[in-house]
């Protein structure tokens, strides 16, 4: 038996449970209220699970309770699980890695999309996020977007993305007339298209993002910002924007925008500020990186914040940081003083530390 490469019915299920979730979240979207879906359910695996979450761990549970061979799963929210209940790890040859619905905050109030995210790894031994061969992920977007992206990647095989028509699938829940789920609701749009990176030889004038998320962390990271792009772009000119700044609440959704042009840099460095005893609150952690074969593939160069290849275990509890460059230009401007300013920052805040 070829162990070498994902199941296709592996590959087909995972495709199903995305639909799925996109499904009964956008139907959650037409008929509960904000202050529902956005208020707290109950702690999970790796995170707080909210109202718009419940639905979509359940999809998880339900649709990968049976598989046709035993599976490790390990998914926001419902942690470490072999699939079906009772299958000894000793027969589990391929490991899943789920976040059900990544950007909650940002679908919950009809902000911008969230997405489903799904890698598949060799279960054997202990997966690391460098051991992903195969990545999905499906946008969920906001009621008034009527399309949305299906992208995947496969390793040395490319990231493609494919439209779909989203419509039919209100359409149809207003009606009421097929169960949610069902594999004809969507109408793809045109055929797949390969993701291609932004060319830009320099992030001045581009979106160069560090992730600022929450707060303590708001200065902190500001002072690395402002030292990695003083370095780069000099001093900042009266009625001049030399970078645009961006926070989308989804590690997946910014590295499909980093993978599709829309992004030059990206820096998630929140577990740094804990090198000098602060807190950054909630970091991400693996099943939110899960994707980054996608932005890989497509061209881009995703790696953790030392300049090393991702390859965090997968679990649901390791904090993570990440840096993504549209390409090797970008790399070669921005990681020198990228990893200078981190450097001086762990040094600067670690000597003022009292008892230091």
């Amino acid at each position: 038996m070829d162990v070498s490469w994902p199941r296709p019915w592996l590959i087909d299920l995972l495709g199903d449970l995305q639909r799925r979730i996109r499904e009964v979240v956008r139907e959650d979207l037409s008929s509960q209220s904000t202050a529902f879906l956005s208020s707290v359910a109950r702690g999970g695996a790796g995170d707080v699970t909210f109202q718009i979450d419940v639905r979509p761990e359940e999809v998880v549970a339900d649709l990968l309770s049976n598989p046709p061979e035993p599976l490790l799963v390990i998914c926001e929210g419902l942690g470490r699980r072999v699939f079906p209940d009772g299958a000894p790890d000793t027969d589990v040859q391929w490991c899943v890695i789920i976040d059900p619905l990544d950007g909650s905050r940002e679908i919950a109030y009809g902000k911008r999309s969230a997405w489903v995210l799904s890698g598949i790894a060799a279960a054997r031994p202990s997966p690391t996020l460098a051991d992903i061969l195969w990545a999905m992920q499906t946008e969920v977007p906001p009621l008034g977007q009527e399309c949305g992206v299906v992208v995947t990647a496969a390793r040395r095989q490319g990231a493609y993305q494919q439209t779909h028509d989203l419509s039919a699938v209100l359409e149809r829940d207003r009606k009421a007339v097929a169960p949610i789920g069902g594999k004809a609701a969507t109408r793809t749009v045109g055929e797949k298209q390969a993701l291609r990176p932004s060319v830009a030889r320099s992030v001045r004038g581009g979106f160069a993002i560090f992730a600022d998320y929450f707060a303590g962390s708001h200065m902190l990271i500001g002072e690395i910002a402002d030292e990695t792009l003083g370095r780069v772009l000099g001093p900042v000119k009266k009625g001049e924007a030399v970078v645009y700044n961006d926070q989308y609440l989804s590690s997946g959704g910014c590295m499909y925008l980093l993978a599709t042009g829309r992004y030059r840099f990206f820096a998630d460095l929140r577990p740094t500020i804990s090198e000098v005893g602060r807190t950054a609150g909630l970091c991400a952690h693996p099943y939110d990186l899960c994707t980054h074969l996608i932005a890989s593939e497509a061209g881009a160069i995703v790696t953790d914040i030392t300049g090393g290849p991702l390859s965090y275990p997968l679990s649901t509890e390791v904090d993570c940081g990440w840096v993504g460059y549209a390409n090797a230009s970008i790399r070669a401007e921005m990681e020198t003083p990228l990893s200078s300013a981190v450097r001086d920052f762990v040094a600067r805040h670690t000597r003022n530390q009292p008892g230091r």
